[in-house]
């Protein structure tokens, strides 16, 4: 038998694509549902995605008629989206390979050295106030996240755009308030 040089998670699924309808008939809207619930699947249960992975999906499985933005939510383990079993860094790198953006980055206390990708929904503190993600520039260079009035998220406060370099300064600043306050 001759090994498949697809990851897993693609070995998932083309088999899901192969045998959608076995003894059903073929559906487009059972195919796109079931295409999009293993994609999920892959994803959740941190089946392993190589870098050019969503490139290959996106073009041999028509991945814009059943998914899109959500995938990469629930790669990097964004509350609100899904079943979050933790992030799965390497399909959150072929996300990221498939659309050209380079990850956004950032930490998500000032007191901790850990950092985490922001995907959409995914709050955090940015200079004193909580902030969620709302989306991302077309050209990958910055993301919008808006700080609100209420917790219903009705009304905006403020809409920040921001860039690696942004970030890159809060972590400085961030360093620098953490030294100050050690010595």
């Amino acid at each position: 038998m001759k090994k498949s040089k697809d990851s897993p998670a693609l070995r998932l699924l083309q088999l899901v694509w192969d045998e959608q309808g076995h003894q059903m008939g073929h559906s487009w809207e059972r195919l796109n549902a079931a295409m999009h619930a293993a994609t999920c699947l892959a994803i959740e249960y941190g089946l392993r995605f190589d870098v050019a992975d969503f490139q290959a999906i996106d073009k041999r499985f028509r991945m814009g008629y059943w998914g899109g933005e959500g995938f990469y939510c629930l790669a990097c383990a964004t509350r609100g989206y899904g079943r979050c079993h933790g992030p799965n860094r390497s399909a959150a790198i072929a996300f990221e390979t498939w659309k050209g953006r380079k990850p956004f980055i950032i930490r998500e206390r000032p007191s901790s050295p850990a950092r985490h990708r922001v995907a959409i929904g995914a709050g955090f503190r940015w200079y004193g106030q909580w902030v969620t993600c709302t989306s991302f520039a077309k050209d990958g260079l910055s993301l919008i996240a808006c700080s609100y009035a209420d917790p219903e998220r009705k009304k905006v406060l403020k809409r920040h755009r921001i860039t690696h370099a942004d970030i890159k300064a809060y972590h400085a600043e961030i360093a620098k308030s953490v030294k100050a306050t050690s010595d």
